[in-house]
């Protein structure tokens, strides 16, 4: 064999080895590998060059914005409009979402309600609708609950399918020591609107003794009775009535990080 072919044989020969260490190297290391100063990450199974992921972020139905910001990022938000007056910032929480919106003074301000938001439900299940308005000044905001939490006629009795949504709240409220959880109680215009009244009151009672028996001072959760004063529905029909006999929520005092 000629020196010119050996040389051939023996390059491809190490060309082999190298391809052959590798794959080796992959299957037993799951995670990035450095080859030659190259960040390498095995992706279903093939190698891929890592680079800086880029701050992500997908548009949501409503037409806010899903935050998925690699950790730390501070995305920015879009400018109010300085012709309008400030909008009160106010975080909203239906199946599983919280939906923020409203003028906050800077982007910071903005990704901090976020960060906190994120410790209880993952940053996934936020919406990010705020908008940064330089008038404006940090506070504390109020989060709504947008559920269906309801009772049948003259009960007060509680429901375990909710209880879920109430030990939810029991969550928020010892990952926030700042915040404190409003229960307002309805009912239908059916019958004597003392009456109503009381049996409001009762049923926020219900919410608020169920979440001090899970560890929530009795300071920190306020029962409130409305009566019929706030229907959101005909009470003509029996629907209607159904939909007022409920219970909303507001977790006040809500702080950025």
């Amino acid at each position: 064999m000629s020196r010119e072919r050996e040389r051939v044989v023996l390059m491809a020969f190490s060309v082999i080895c190298i391809g052959v260490t590798l794959v080796a190297i992959f299957r037993e290391q799951p995670g990035a590998v450095d080859v030659g100063g190259t960040q390498l990450t095995r992706d279903n199974g093939a190698a891929q060059a890592a680079g800086p992921r880029p701050d992500a972020a997908t548009q949501a139905p409503s037409g806010g914005t899903t935050v998925t910001s690699a950790p730390g990022a501070v995305p920015p938000l879009p400018r109010a409009d300085m012709s309008q007056p400030p909008a009160e910032p106010v975080g909203v929480y239906k199946q599983g979402k919280v939906t923020l919106r409203g003028s906050v003074p800077s982007d910071a301000v903005g990704a901090g309600y976020v960060r906190r938001m994120a410790s209880v439900i993952g940053e996934s299940n936020i919406v990010q609708e705020m908008k940064v308005d330089p008038r404006v000044t940090q506070r504390a905001i109020r989060v709504d609950v947008d559920e269906q939490f309801r009772f049948p006629a003259g009960s007060v009795a509680f429901d375990p399918r909710f209880a879920g949504l109430v030990d939810l709240g029991s969550v928020a409220l010892k990952a926030f020591p700042e915040t404190v959880l409003i229960v307002t109680g309805h009912s239908d215009s059916s019958g004597d609107p003392l009456v109503n009244l009381s049996l409001s009151r009762q049923r926020a009672q219900v919410i608020v003794d169920y979440m001090i028996s899970q560890g929530i001072p009795p300071a920190r959760v306020v029962a409130v009775g409305a009566g019929s004063s706030d229907p959101v529905a005909d009470n003509s029909t029996p629907a209607g009535r159904e939909a007022n006999r409920r219970i909303e929520a507001s977790l006040d005092g809500f702080r950025p990080e």
